[in-house]
Order: C-alpha cells, then sequence, then structure tokens
C-alpha cells in the first residue's frame, strides 16, 4: 500500500486494521458487479470505466486493473475510486466496518 509508516494523522494501526478488509468486500460496498471467471472474481473498472471486465480480485485480498495498470489493496481501491488520500480513504473504510471509533 503506498503509505508513510510515519503518517500520525491516521495511525499506523488504522492501516494495519485495513489490510484485514478484502478489495473485493470494498468491491461490494462501492455496488461494483463481480464475476467469476478463471478461478477469480473481476469486475469492470470504475476508476478509467469500460464495458469488459478487466478488474481482478485474488486471493490475498488485492486488486489489479490490467486496463488501467492500477492495483493495490481495499484501501487503495476507495482511494483511487473516490480521489481522496490514503489517510481518508483508511478512515473511510474502517467507518464501513464501524470500528472507525477504536482509531480515533
Amino acid at each position: 500500500m503506498g503509505y508513510d509508516k510515519e503518517d500520525r494523522r491516521t495511525g499506523f494501526d488504522l492501516f494495519e486494521r485495513c489490510r484485514e478488509i478484502s478489495a473485493l468486500q470494498v468491491a461490494g460496498w462501492l455496488g461494483l458487479k463481480t464475476e467469476y471467471r478463471s478461478g477469480k472474481r473481476w469486475a469492470c473498472c470504475p476508476i478509467h470505466g469500460e464495458r469488459n471486465p478487466s478488474l481482478m480480485f485474488d486471493k490475498d485480498g488485492r486488486w489489479h486493473c490490467f486496463g488501467c495498470g492500477r492495483g493495490g489493496d481495499a484501501v487503495d481501491l476507495w482511494s483511487a475510486v473516490y480521489r481522496v488520500p490514503l489517510g481518508i480513504a483508511a478512515r473511510e473504510v474502517m467507518k464501513r466496518t464501524g470500528e472507525l471509533h477504536l482509531y480515533e
């Protein structure tokens, strides 16, 4: 994930917890429709827009788009879709889990 471990705005523990959340779960929160193909889940990329699914979710909870080349973890996906910094994306992801209060 592209963040600085010394980022004190959200705290390192927040990012550690976010790593436990899969990008596929975030895709569900974003309303992305996925399909199962070749042993993996695929969706149309909400970042660059397309008709054929090129965004792949792997078994490690990460994502990669073969169309635009972007990828990462759950926080990276939220950050890319909403065009917000990683610290804000991490807080938003944790709000969705109901656990944000543990990190404030």
